[in-house]
């Protein structure tokens, strides 16, 4: 990284390597288009923990990058910080994923930073504050120096979380729900998928897609399954999980044990995921917590599929039921179960539904959108 010019700094912090990958593609749009929207008033820099392989769009974007923690956890490691803050005149920091009030807010704020910007991805629901914990946090939300100037919610549901749950006063939060490019799955034409798997012409394909742990529900995915071949003797579909993590081998071992590694395949990380979506029939989303929805769930609409997903509040915010997708109630297997056999016997169901849902992700949830929402907010709080 060259010497920084004289124009204020406008700091992207990353959380990971800059190879973390395809994880991070939505956040680095987001630095992309903050670089294009900002860059004549500031010096839009992106510090990233450790530097391997920088992303294409980074680099295309010609976009400055440094390798630099900037997270503090201890007064310890503060002194180093303060000091990059000076050098690089930093006055606005844009984080994803931090704490909307920290103690060491305030010594950036005391080395010249002037706004500090928080973009909330995290998922699962809250216990919201009551009594005394609710004052408190209230309190400490309204403190300048300790609080963030703008918390950004991935969705409407994180906006609402950051206002009820963190205690933020409400004209400091606002949302860019999560949106996906709206053409990129056309390009892709659909592969011979059941030859590939050697399955029956007329097997209708479930898909998935995500980290392979517990916490996306497919253990609870596999039991649905298992109670449609077992109980209701349903053998005309095949189960596809896209996807590598922790729990995968456990995963595998389940559905062994289940005695349905017939009717299910784990594919793990895959790099033509629009490809195997494109040839599916229905999509299942068993998350048990996610931050309104997930982008997955974008996915498989943009792709013309049905979407099954749980009543969790953030997973569900983005289907419709019964108009571009069915919620069944979550962790009640049966509910689920019977969810799933509608959109199994109903051909006609499940076109309608896809076809609803395309329309949605057109409508709602473009990334133009996101991208148009994140601006606006970024604008407000840097110009106040």
């Amino acid at each position: 990284m060259s010497e920084p010019n004289s124009k204020p700094t406008l700091l992207c912090v990353a959380n990971w390597d800059s190879n973390v990958g395809y994880a991070w593609w939505l956040m680095e749009s987001f630095w992309v288009k903050i670089h294009a929207e900002f860059s004549t008033d500031y010096e839009v820099v992106i510090t990233y923990p450790s530097i391997s392989i920088l992303p294409a769009a980074i680099h295309d974007a010609q976009i400055r990058t440094t390798a630099f923690d900037f997270g503090v956890n201890k007064l310890a490691n503060l002194a180093q910080h303060l000091r990059f803050i000076k050098q690089h005149n930093v006055t606005a920091i844009y984080f994803s994923d931090r704490p909307t009030s920290h103690w060491s807010y305030l010594f950036f704020k005391l080395a010249g930073v002037k706004k500090i910007i928080v973009h909330d991805h995290t998922p699962g629901i809250r216990t919201r504050p009551t009594g005394l914990r609710k004052f408190l946090k209230s309190c400490r939300a309204r403190i300048p120096l300790l609080a963030v100037d703008a918390a950004i919610g991935a969705t409407e549901y994180v906006k609402d979380r950051l206002i009820n749950i963190s205690c933020l006063p409400a004209k400091k939060c606002f949302a860019a729900p999560n949106g996906i490019p709206i053409t990129e799955a056309t390009q892709n034409p659909p592969l011979d998928l059941r030859a590939q798997l050697g399955v029956a012409a007329e097997t209708l394909l479930i898909v998935s897609t995500g980290r392979a742990n517990l916490y996306k529900g497919v253990d609870f995915a596999l039991d649905v399954f298992a109670q449609l071949v077992h109980q209701q003797k349903c053998h005309g579909f095949h189960f596809i999980y896209c996807g590598d993590g922790p729990d995968l081998e456990f995963l595998k071992t389940m559905a062994h044990s289940l005695a349905i590694g017939n009717h299910v395949t784990f594919l793990g990380r895959v790099n033509n995921i629009d490809q195997i979506l494109n040839s599916c029939d229905i999509a299942f989303h068993p998350s048990r917590g996610e931050v309104g929805y997930s982008l997955a769930i974008l996915e498989y609409m943009r792709a013309g599929l049905p979407v099954l997903v749980s009543s969790n509040p953030s997973v569900c915010e983005a289907t419709q039921h019964l108009k571009d997708g069915l919620i069944y109630q979550e962790g009640n297997l049966q509910d689920a179960c019977q969810k799933m056999t509608q959109l199994l016997s109903d051909g006609q169901l499940r076109q309608s539904l896809g076809n609803q849902g395309k329309r949605a992700i057109v409508e709602k949830y473009s990334l133009a959108a996101t991208h148009k929402a994140l601006i606006a907010a970024l604008q407000k709080t840097l110009a106040e």
